[in-house]
């Protein structure tokens, strides 16, 4: 029978008897996503069954039956656990900068602009302006037919996830790499109270191409997040940490620190390169350059 090499190597990898598959490639050709498929479909079942045993076993637990919502993110996060080989890089970061600059303009940007500026706005320019040195990064991986290819996007729109009741939702700022922190602030601050109230419109949540999850504002202080698909990389940021840092002169200070964890589509890009994307990210932040109040050129 005629085996890609990639499906050939997948189903070594879960144990998938290649004799049972049919082939949706040229010339019935097993291809990637047929080994993929197949190794679902046994998970599934023994999914299935274990819930059937758990049930039995518990049968006098509340049953709580699952929103449209919950589903859809169910299905979505399994499919990209199952299907979209990941991996995660870590490294924590001096935000001191950030932190000293909003402090000494969030009141008069509050005043003459009417908006807050959040730690999240620094997080979307900063993505932002690191993304468009490393394109394939804001990149998808297209499985078409047995014919992969690789996606580069020509905008950046960074998704921001937020938590709702029973639920995730995940607006995106299109274009964030053109517009201000201010200009930042205003659509994410509109998307976020969109979100929270249920009125978020279609298009409004399409179009990602990165995406970030914060959970800092619930006291986290680092997780790893799945990679939303198509996208490549999602970056899970965590609490600001007053933490003991050995400085080049050997002194010890006490600095404002995040950790951030990444992780990205293997198909689509190597550790190399995902280290150095977040090395990027992480010089951005501490660089203290930030376009408050200008469209960015």
């Amino acid at each position: 029978m005629r085996v890609s090499p990639a499906a050939r190597r997948l189903a070594k990898q879960r144990g998938v008897d290649l004799t049972k598959i049919k082939g949706s490639g040229p010339r019935g050709r097993v291809i990637l996503k047929d080994v993929a498929e197949a190794a679902a479909n046994v998970v599934n079942q023994s999914v299935k069954i274990e819930n059937k045993v758990i049930a039995s076993i518990h049968a006098k637990g509340k049953r709580v039956n699952l929103t449209s919502m919950r589903k859809t993110i169910a299905q979505r996060m399994t499919a990209s656990f199952m299907n979209v080989p990941q991996f995660q890089i870590k490294k924590r970061v001096d935000v001191s900068s950030i932190v000293q600059l909003r402090q000494a303009v969030v009141s008069s940007i509050e005043h003459s602009a009417g908006v807050r500026l959040s730690f999240n706005d620094f997080l979307i320019q900063a993505v932002a302006l690191t993304l468009k040195k490393f394109p394939r990064v804001n990149a998808s991986f297209i499985d078409s037919e047995g014919d992969p290819y690789i996606l580069e996007h020509e905008d950046i729109n960074i998704g921001l996830a937020v938590a709702i009741d029973d639920g995730l939702v995940v607006p995106v700022i299109h274009q964030a790499d053109q517009l201000s922190l201010i200009e930042i602030a205003e659509k994410r601050t509109e998307l976020v109270e969109k979100a929270r109230k249920g009125l978020l419109k279609p298009e409004e949540m399409r179009g990602g191409t990165f995406t970030i999850s914060n959970l800092g504002s619930v006291g986290v202080d680092e997780f790893v997040a799945i990679v939303n698909p198509p996208e490549t990389g999602i970056l899970a940021v965590g609490n600001i940490i007053e933490q003991p840092v050995l400085t080049n002169r050997h002194e010890t200070l006490i600095k404002p620190m995040i950790t951030l964890n990444a992780s990205f589509d293997h198909r689509t890009i190597d550790g190399a390169y995902g280290g150095r994307f977040l090395a990027q990210l992480c010089d951005q932040l501490q660089s203290g350059q930030w376009n408050i109040f200008s469209t960015v050129k």
